[in-house]
């Protein structure tokens, strides 16, 4: 590897506003710096379980967005 994909490639990230395990700042902070698109969800760090549509639905955008 010479390079993290993340700096070459479109990537996304999903902010759980209501995360006690991450501080959603800190996401905010590092996906910003990576150039990510991001969404925002109010939601525990257990997303997948308490949003599952929506993080369905990034993943289809994401997947659309770059032709996968």
């Amino acid at each position: 590897m010479t390079a993290a994909a993340w700096q070459s490639k479109p990537s996304w990230g999903l902010i759980t506003t209501s995360d006690r395990a991450v501080n959603p700042d800190a996401e905010r902070y590092g996906y910003e710096r990576a150039g990510m698109t991001t969404i925002e969800v109010d939601a525990s760090h257990r997303v997948v379980l308490a949003r599952p549509r929506r993080v369905a639905e990034l993943i289809q955008d994401a997947g659309r967005s770059t032709n996968v």
